[in-house]
């Protein structure tokens, strides 16, 4: 008799999308809808409770499945939800297997979140053929629903495109492990689901995952270990993998651990941008994939996973320019446009959670604060001028760091980032030298953590900004009175005072202290090298070319058309409407920035305030000639070439 495949669609009610759990039971003496509770139950139950276990397998614990058993599991605590950013591989065990007559059955939770898709899969280190059509199986389609039972809308492929498998077939003979050709059997697949709210298997997770407050329900709670408020998720990415059983005899010549070992290139979290008009904060079926690191931030900060902010707390404004500049095109090792800064890295709600959020803003040299309104805000730190100039009036006391200066306690700095042509593996980026350090102390070496990052190029630029702040060309305290109070919410103040040897430009180095009783304000401030802020490039790729993996990457972006300006008075004020001609793809993000035309060049501004799709205007602006240049980019991380420049006079 033939067997009956009952694909478990696992998800959430919440915008989830994925491969859930199937269950594969022979039809005997027991009637469709019998089985089809069995099942539903036993999948639900399995599939969820062990929905977060431990991705990667302990040494020696590889399971051996005798060929009568029709479902194994691993059994092992639940771990706590995890979620990406970027682009994010991982790895290891399915989560359940499932076994009958030449199938293997193999499911895993990808993350604990909706995803945009899947960029590679590799099943024993083989890469997996990805395509564009839904891939049949070998023997019939899978069966989505069975009676009365509702299995939801059956398979149905996100809106971003997702990519999945055709065929790939394994073969043993003679002596050798051989693919075989696409369309013949045996083959492994893999396959995304997702599921509607009304659907049997989203009623079940719901109940299982569900509103009870340790996130399960009563009568589970002595069959799921280690499952609490923690694991309590907003929806589930699953997969789903069919792959031949063989004969102990012959499985490990074919499948080298026993079983099929599974890696995968996600791209995670799917983001709310203030960028784009089309998107809403409110509606998360609007929200778009991003590597971007200040959309990341917002994610984090905004997500039940983070800090659970509200819409009204967050200063959009702040962190759509902040996204802004870590778009902006730069150039890499190569001479290639990559973006300024971008976020690719995994993390688990056991994390500490301020710890995620540096490691996003040691990937862009971000900084958090809550704005003049009690509204947290983002900015990139970039060279400045100040607003605020000290004189003598204003200081009653100036000292010396003893500690300042440039031979501070390192002279090399090594960034240690994520390699995708190694593999996703730690690496080295090429070192940044402090000469004047390096003469006075010798080679010290301090690595920099940049878990978040997987560009050389990036790693590189973000160590030698670290490097010129740490290594200062000097270190002042300040005391004063009250005045002193105007470098609030500054990041850069200027002093005039060359009585005393005080002049230039310096950095805000912690928060004020104020001393009431004695009328008393102290501030410590640091001086930076003129090219704290530069964008330098690295001297070699630290991996050889020869030897590197191919990396997904999406698609190269055209460069965008000179804009066209238009100048509009409001109330007096001046500003300008700037906008370039549709490219033809709804997925691309525009970007102008704009300075006005002064001896020695003024800084290059970001035009934020969003008119529509492909429009933006400035802030309000004095009289002169203005320049404008645009250019494009994509969720993928990629960039276009600057634009042609635009120029108007502003009368």
């Amino acid at each position: 008799m033939p067997q009956l495949l009952v694909p478990l669609i696992a998800g959430s009610i919440v915008t989830a999308f994925g491969a859930g759990a199937a269950v594969i039971v022979p039809i005997i003496g027991a009637s469709i809808a019998e089985i089809a509770a069995s099942v539903i139950v036993t999948g639900a139950l399995a599939g969820a409770a062990l929905a977060l276990t431990p991705r990667h397998r302990q040494q020696g614990q590889l399971p051996q499945v005798p060929p009568s058993q029709t479902m194994m599991t691993r059994a092992s605590p639940v771990a706590n939800r995890f979620y990406g950013f970027g682009l994010v591989s991982d790895g290891g065990d399915f989560t359940v297997y499932e076994l009958e007559n030449g199938w293997l059955g193999m499911a895993a939770v990808v993350d604990c979140g909706p995803i945009d898709g899947i960029e590679a899969w590799y099943c024993d280190n083989e890469l997996l053929p990805l395509s564009s059509g839904p891939a049949a199986y070998a023997y019939g389609a899978p069966i989505t629903g069975i009676g009365s039972v509702d299995f939801g809308e059956g398979v149905q492929w996100p809106h971003s495109g997702i990519k999945y498998t055709q065929r790939f077939s394994y073969i043993y003979w003679q002596g050798q492990v051989q693919q075989l050709p696409i369309g013949w059997a045996p083959s492994v697949f893999v396959e995304f689901r997702t599921a509607t709210a009304a659907g049997r298997p989203s009623t079940l997770l719901r109940e299982f995952f569900g509103d009870h407050p340790l996130g399960v329900r009563p009568d589970y709670a002595s069959t799921v270990i280690n499952w609490g408020a923690d694991h309590k998720c907003c929806g589930l990415s699953m997969a789903y993998m069919v792959a031949t059983k063989y004969q102990t005899i012959d499985r490990f010549k074919v499948y080298p651990e026993g079983f099929p070992k599974w890696r995968y290139v996600r791209r995670a979290a799917l983001a709310y941008d203030p960028r784009d008009p089309e998107q809403s904060f409110a509606d998360k079926s609007t929200w778009k994939y991003s590597r971007n690191p200040a959309i990341c931030r917002a994610w984090h900060r905004t997500h039940e996973a983070g800090f659970r902010n509200t819409e009204d707390e967050i200063d959009w404004d702040s962190f759509a320019v902040a996204a802004d500049r870590c778009d902006q095109p730069t150039l890499d090792f190569y001479g290639d446009n990559e973006p300024w800064a971008r976020c690719d890295m995994q993390f688990n709600t056991a994390e500490e959670r301020r710890a995620v959020e540096d490691r996003i803003d040691i990937s862009c040299d971000g900084f958090f604060y809550q704005n003049e309104y009690g509204k947290w805000a983002y900015l990139i730190y970039d060279d400045q001028e100040p607003d605020v100039v000290f004189t003598m009036r204003d200081i009653s006391a100036v000292m010396r760091d003893p500690s300042g200066g440039a031979y501070s306690t390192s002279s090399k700095f090594v960034g240690i980032y994520v390699e995708p042509r190694m593999n996703f593996q730690n690496n080295d980026a090429p070192a940044v030298f402090d000469d004047a350090a390096y003469a006075d102390i010798g080679e010290q070496v301090s690595q920099l953590q940049h878990e978040a990052i997987q560009s050389f190029s990036q790693s590189f630029r973000l160590a030698h900004r670290t490097m010129r702040r740490v290594n200062c060309l000097s270190k002042r305290t300040i005391i004063g009175g009250w005045s002193l109070l105007r470098a609030r919410r500054k990041l850069v103040v200027r002093f005039d005072c060359p009585e005393i040897g005080l002049v230039g430009k310096f950095w805000i180095d912690g928060p004020l202290d104020m001393t009431p009783q004695l009328h008393r304000v102290t501030l410590k401030v640091i001086g930076l090298a003129d090219d704290a802020f530069s964008n330098v490039s690295p001297p070699n790729d630290p991996v050889n070319p020869t030897v590197a993996v191919p990396v997904p990457a999406g698609p190269a972006i055209d460069k965008a058309d000179t804009p066209t300006l238009s100048e509009v008075t409001v109330a007096g004020q001046k500003f300008i409407q700037m906008s370039i001609s549709d490219p033809g793809n709804d997925t691309l993000i525009p970007h102008f920035h704009y300075r006005r035309v002064t001896t020695p060049e003024s800084a290059w501004s970001i035009a934020d305030t969003v008119l529509g799709r492909w429009e933006r205007e400035t802030d309000a602006l004095v009289l002169g000639t203005y320049q404008v240049e645009a250019w494009l980019s994509s969720p993928y991380g990629e960039v276009s070439p600057i634009s042609d420049m635009a120029t108007i006079v502003v009368s």
